[in-house]
């Protein structure tokens, strides 16, 4: 409602209103719409929010106020700018007029309202590198504020934080004031870095899996300021120049107005370019390549872009040009090298042959393939560098830096503190490799271990978890890892130790300004590798053979003792040890195994005799080994001569016909003594003993009696294989003559001592207890009596370098008349040495011939015998046992059989008798002669009786020996008595009246056993026979006498027909026989019942038994018997042959 008040006129001319109502105006003008704004830019470099590094896969945050914001001024999308992505994302400034003074000349340093705090967040998926670029651009300030003068300050300044965490480690990306302030409030105040101008730089931030990388920029600036993050823009330079030829980076650009008209690129110091529209990147490139020198710095190019009204907008990126162009190594192909000395060196300069590089070479350094072993060794002193949880362990060995004590070692201890500390540009790459080449060797070569050791593996987790490893490696000095930049610890164009692993694998270490050589080279190729790297660090290997010669010639210093005489007893002795054989061998012994060519043998003979011993002359003029240790040439030998003393000594000796005595005696010994001999041991000056080679020749020239000379040649030269002179690499200057040196020893062997009969072990006079003496064909004695159990004549100068002859002869006389002995044998033994005759001779009894015989010794030897004859008898039964006898008297033959070595002459013999008084009492005796080794001949004696006997037979031989044997044994008779009864008897039973009442009660018979006896007869020698009589029942009682009565009482129930069984027994000597005879028992029935009907049966049965009873045995004077068989039982039998008692027999 309410109005505006117009006062005419209203307006300014030439725009002045017109009333057209009351209240009402009208007024005419022009609008014009200008486009003022220029082409939207951005470079498209390389990209960096792509794949991994996707912004879907950061977590932004730019919110300054710590607050949700609200007003005009808050446009996230403006603030976080994503347009560019993936090239590039832009973080733009937030405005807050909050923070504009009340008053200008208020305003303070470092504090306007363009402010920002900003995070990005990324959580690595796996190891990977994050490597960009960053600008914080600052506006100028006059664009933003009045000029300084006019609010009271001189300068003005943005304070900028720019902060990058790496697992909570914080790294400063912007380091370093553009200025200096009198006063520090304003620094302590706001913090931060106080710029007056723009920053960049590119940072490679290596990741691992689980890693958190955050970028944290927070500032306040007077003027507006963003922070760009971009793709890094490197190129590489060509192969040809130190120079990238390149294109310039596209560039976005679009004018939503009147369009892009036209855009230029200039690059500082190369110029200026048109750039033309790429419709199908929808970009502006160039087409035109430019060269861009290695500067060590960076090109920026500017891009301007105009539209249709002038208007134009500018851009800016950066272009770095980086040598990624491997060196180009050249080596020499054809180098050899000669020794001069045990160890030579070679410098790089005698390999590089031109090696190139587009930028320049740094570094060209060399080593050999096998540098770890040759010529040190690593593992004889090593250093704990780290130890896991699992106790896997990286060592280190420790390098010797004194050279007086391992020259190798200190010269690689010398490079590496070069590459440490002189600064060399890659020096630090070559360095860390050298130490994780020695660690890995020192880990995986010089310690056993258990299971399969990954040493990339740990080593990895050694760099990650320890930073005292870690200083071994981020830099020579581990106190300057704190003076390093961010920009230089992170730098795309700076190694970082921990991502390096498999670069040191392909380096690895052993780099050097030289090479060495050993004697250990020589004769074949060495292969040694050259590294050329340049200034930006790459580098390139190239390898050859060279091939190692020894030229200097061996030289004879000192010679072996050309000859020597030793005797037979030394060369053969078994004396020296040989491993081929568990026990001592001889000279002999070892100069047959040299003629087959045994290494062995030729080493111990050279110990003994000498040998050449390669040498080196040291300092001080002596000829040392290859240990240092000086030579001594002298060689003692002990040889062995022989001896003869003589002295007295009382021996104990036995006489045939006095027994044993004591008498002095003579007795020479004859004994080898040692003599001492002095060998030389031959001396040879070498360079290098491998190829100095000295092979030797051995033969003997030995007579038949074991002397003669032992010859040795010795061949001496150098020389390598012949594949070395046949390979096409070695040149023909190498491929010199084979000079041979040749060496000559003879030793004598021979025998210095006069043959003697000293010389021989005469077997001593002896006795020996054997029976008699046996012959061989020549009449010598054998067997016991012989020299094969007496003993035999042994030289005991056992040198072989004789033949000697022993024979003997044997006279053997039997003594008569003495008690000591049986025969006399006079052996006599004849010696010879045949070396002296021409050869043995073949005549057998070489000993009837004088002049064969160089001396003769006498043996006694008494035969005693005192082995008594062996007898044994045999008679009819064991000894101890009794023969037993069927007659009333027994003769005995007993069978003797004697035997004695010596021979049997005589026998007699005794039979006694055991006598009431337990005593032996002669009985029977004689004798006999005996002619015969072994006999044997029978005893007899009859008549002999019952009892207990002793035959003793008493045998002799030629030596009165005397032996005895007995014969105990016992006679007893067993003929049985006589036993002959009647066949049958008939029994009538006798009525009874028991109870005296009148009437018959029963019947009654008693039966006596002499009423059976018919004409029983005792045993032989007894005098008397008892009776006993039995019904037979037929179980076991019928077999035996015990329990019977002398009767048989009979009543009723026994009517009929019984066999009955009569017993006949001897006294004194108890021995029993029976005869069975068939009892008829019969009755007129009074007193008895009618029982005939019942006894027809059992008189049959019995007879049958009496048919099938055994024959009796019966015991026949003088040992022999009789088998009486029964004859077959009949009627007519019984009839004749019967008895009927009557009732009236006495009962």
């Amino acid at each position: 409602d309410m109005g505006c008040v117009v006062t005419p006129p209203a307006g300014i001319a030439p725009n002045l209103a017109v009333q057209i109502a009351p209240g009402k105006w009208r007024c005419e003008f022009w609008l014009y719409d200008l486009d003022t704004i220029g082409p939207e830019l951005y470079c498209k470099g390389a990209e960096v929010f792509s794949g991994p590094f996707a912004l879907n896969n950061w977590n932004i945050v730019a919110n300054p106020l710590g607050a949700p914001v609200t007003g005009s001024f808050f446009d996230p999308l403006a603030t976080v700018d994503t347009s560019a992505v993936p090239y590039q994302l832009k973080i733009n400034s937030y405005y807050d007029p909050s923070v504009l003074p009340a008053k200008e000349t208020e305003f303070i340093g470092g504090v306007g309202p363009f402010i920002q705090n900003a995070e990005l967040k990324y959580l690595a998926a796996k190891e990977e590198s994050f490597d960009f670029g960053w600008t914080f651009n600052l506006e100028p300030f006059a664009l933003a504020l009045p000029p300084a003068t006019s609010r009271g300050s001189t300068i003005d300044y943005a304070t900028v934080t720019l902060y990058m965490y790496l697992n909570d480690e914080e790294f400063a990306i912007i380091e370093g004031d553009d200025l200096e302030l009198f006063s520090s409030n304003s620094r302590n105040l706001n913090g931060g870095v106080l710029l007056t101008e723009s920053r960049h730089g590119l940072l490679s931030i290596p990741l691992k899996l689980g890693d958190e990388l955050i970028l944290r920029a927070s500032w306040t600036s007077p003027s507006r300021a963003t922070l760009l993050l971009y793709g890094q823009n490197i190129v590489s330079t060509s192969q040809e120049a130190c120079a990238a030829h390149t294109y310039i980076p596209p560039l976005y650009a679009a004018d939503d107005w009147t369009g892009v008209k036209q855009v230029k690129a200039r690059v500082e110091s190369v110029g200026t370019f048109i750039m033309s529209y790429d419709a199908a990147d929808s970009c502006w490139v160039s087409h035109e390549r430019i060269k861009l020198p290695k500067n060590g710095e960076y090109y920026k190019v500017y891009y301007e872009a105009f539209d249709s009204c002038h208007n134009y907008s500018i851009d800016s990126c950066y272009i770095y040009v980086k040598d990624r162009v491997k060196p180009v190594p050249v080596m020499d192909k054809s180098i050899s090298v000669t020794l001069s000395d045990k160890k030579v060196w070679l410098g790089v300069d005698a390999f590089d042959e031109g090696s190139s590089d587009n930028c320049g070479v740094n570094l060209v350094l060399i080593r050999r393939a096998d540098w770890q072993e040759a010529c040190v060794d690593l593992c004889s002193k090593l250093d704990t560098c780290y130890i896991s949880k699992h106790h896997d362990t990286i060592w280190q060995p420790v390098l010797e830096t004194n050279k007086d004590i391992d020259e190798v070692e200190a010269h690689y201890a010398n490079i590496l503190k070069w590459l440490c500390e002189d600064e060399t540009l890659c020096g630090e790459i070559v360095y860390n490799a050298w130490i994780y080449d020695l660690m890995k060797y020192a880990s995986l070569e010089c310690k056993e271990h258990a299971y399969d050791f990954d040493f990339k593996k740990v080593f990895k987790q050694a760099y990650d978890s320890s930073a005292v490893f870690r200083n071994k490696f981020d830099t020579c000095d581990p106190d300057s890892l704190e003076t390093l930049t961010t920009e230089e610890r992170f730098s795309p164009f700076h190694f970082n130790p921990g991502d390096l692993v498999d670069l040191y694998e392909q380096l690895g270490g052993g780099w050097s300004d030289a090479v060495p050589f050993s004697c250990d080279d020589a004769c074949g190729p060495v292969v040694v590798e050259m590294m050329v790297m340049d200034y930006w660090c790459n580098w390139t290997k190239i390898w050859d053979q060279v091939w190692v010669e020894d030229k200097t010639p061996p030289k004879v210093v000192k010679d072996v003792l050309t000859s020597e005489t030793i005797s037979c007893k030394t060369y053969r002795d078994n004396r020296y040890a040989y491993t081929k054989e568990q026990h001592p061998v001889s000279i002999e012994y070892l100069v047959e195994k040299g003629k087959t060519g045994d290494v062995e043998a030729f080493s111990v003979l050279d110990q003994i005799f000498g040998g050449y011993e390669k040498a080196w002359l040291d300092p001080y003029g002596n000829y040392v080994d290859s240990n240092g240790d000086s030579i001594q040439c002298d060689i003692t030998f002990f040889d062995s001569t022989c001896d003869c003393t003589t002295r007295v000594e009382k021996i104990y000796v036995y006489d045939e016909h006095l027994g044993y005595y004591w008498k002095d005696s003579l007795i020479t010994d004859c004994f080898y003594e040692q003599d001492t001999l002095t060998f030389q041991k031959g001396i040879i000056a070498v360079n290098c003993a491998e190829n100095v080679f000295c092979e030797q020749e051995i033969w003997c020239e030995i007579d038949h009696c074991g002397e003669g000379y032992l010859h040795r040649k010795f061949k001496i030269w150098q020389s390598c294989a012949d594949s070395f002179y046949y390979h096409q690499q070695v040149s023909n200057t190498e491929r010199h003559p084979v000079d041979t040196i040749y060496r000559h020893q003879r030793i004598y062997i021979g025998n210095n001592c006069e043959l003697n009969k000293y010389m021989f072990t005469i077997p001593a006079d002896t006795t020996i207890n054997v029976c008699g003496v046996q012959y061989d064909r020549q009449g010598n004695v054998t067997g016991d009596a012989g020299p094969e159990n007496t003993g035999y004549v042994k030289y005991k100068f056992d040198d072989n370098c004789r033949l000697i002859g022993i024979g003997h002869q044997d006279k053997v006389f039997k003594i008569v008349g003495g008690d000591e002995a049986c025969y006399k044998i006079v052996r006599t033994w004849y010696l010879a040495d045949w070396c002296g005759v021409g050869g043995e001779p073949v005549k057998e009894n070489w000993w009837e011939y004088a002049g064969l015989v160089l001396d003769s010794c006498v043996q006694h030897i008494l035969v005693i015998d005192e082995t008594p004859p062996v007898c044994e008898i045999k008679g009819p039964v064991m000894p101890g046992d009794t023969v037993e006898m069927g007659g009333c008297a027994y003769q005995l033959n007993a069978k003797i059989m004697a035997s004695d070595l010596c021979g049997l002459t005589q026998f007699d013999w005794e039979l006694k008798i055991r006598s009431n008084q337990g005593d032996f009492t002669l009985l029977d005796d004689g004798d006999g002669i005996l002619n015969a080794s072994d006999e044997e001949f029978t005893i007899s004696s009859p008549g002999l009786l019952p009892g207990d006997y002793k035959l003793i037979v008493h045998v002799k031989d030629e030596c009165n020996n005397e032996s005895y044997c007995d014969y105990p044994f016992s006679i007893k008779s067993v003929k049985k008595p006589t036993a002959i009864c009647f066949t049958s008897l008939t029994v009538k039973l006798t009525p009874w009246d028991r109870d005296q009442d009148g009437v018959v009660d029963t019947a009654h018979a008693i039966v006596w056993a002499s009423e059976c006896n018919r004409s029983s007869s005792p045993t032989c020698g007894d005098d008397s026979v008892e009776y006993r009589l039995e019904l037979l029942t037929g179980n076991e009682d019928d077999n035996t006498a015990a329990g019977d009565l002398d009767f048989l009482e009979l009543g009723c129930a026994d009517i009929g027909t019984r066999m009955v069984r009569l017993w006949v027994i001897s006294h004194p000597s108890k021995t029993v026989d029976y005869c069975d005879l068939v009892l008829v028992v019969q009755s007129d029935y009074d007193g008895c019942p009618d029982i005939s009907a019942t006894n027809s049966g059992p008189l049959n049965k019995d007879l049958q038994q009496a048919e099938n009873r055994p024959a009796n045995r019966q015991a026949m004077e003088g040992g022999q018997e009789i088998h009486l068989s029964p004859s077959p039982l009949s009627s007519s039998f019984f009839q004749t042959d019967k008895i009927t008692l009557a009732q009236n027999y006495p009962n």
